[in-house]
């Protein structure tokens, strides 16, 4: 059940102590949480695969005007924060089957620290370039270098500082002039399956 709950969902007894009740996948408008936050009500935001119910306090707009249980459904915020270094990470040497070409990558944060996003970096070098399929999203923020997107005909050339968001369903090719060092976000979190 899909369903954005609105403020005319909400029980119409005002200043009682009350707990909204939502099925995983529900979602609450900007207006409908505000309530909920006035009246110091409780979310328990029931999972209808293992029929448990978690409770949630709502303390803040995290999810920028649509809360649902995919994102809050957690009191204890420190399971779902994950807080990794860059600093002297190993990159992977990563086959990407073009003989010659020298990529390297490494996830950061992967399924096990989010289910649903995963985030590395990945370098080139000198003239590397590698055909690929996105069947997830991605967003690259270029950190040193040039990154060279080809795709449907058009060259993208992304700079240090510059960011480049890629649907999913891409058919593209990757590559650089010289070397680059490259910080990815992905959606989902299972990239490389």
């Amino acid at each position: 059940m899909n369903k954005v709950v609105t403020v005319a969902d909400l029980p119409s007894k005002r200043n009682t102590s009350e707990n909204i009740v939502l099925k995983e996948g529900q979602k609450l408008t900007a207006a409908a949480m505000e309530l909920i936050k006035k009246q110091k009500w409780q979310i328990i935001w029931e999972n209808e695969n293992e029929h448990e119910a978690e409770e949630y306090q709502c303390s803040g707009s995290a999810c920028g005007g649509l809360y649902n249980g995919g994102c809050c459904q957690t009191t204890d915020l420190k399971k779902r924060i994950v807080q990794k270094s860059l600093v002297g990470l190993q990159l992977e040497r990563f086959d990407c089957g073009v003989p010659g070409a020298e990529v390297s990558l490494r996830d950061v944060i992967d399924g096990r620290d989010n289910p649903n996003l995963a985030a590395g970096l990945m370098s080139f070098k000198s003239g590397s370039k590698f055909p690929w399929y996105l069947d997830y999203d991605e967003i690259d923020l270029v950190l040193m270098g040039v990154l060279t997107i080809e795709t449907g005909g058009q060259l993208i050339e992304a700079r240090a500082g510059e960011v480049v968001s890629i649907p999913h369903g891409t058919s593209l090719i990757f590559g650089t002039p010289d070397e680059c060092l490259v910080y990815y976000v992905t959606y989902p979190s299972n990239w490389n399956e």
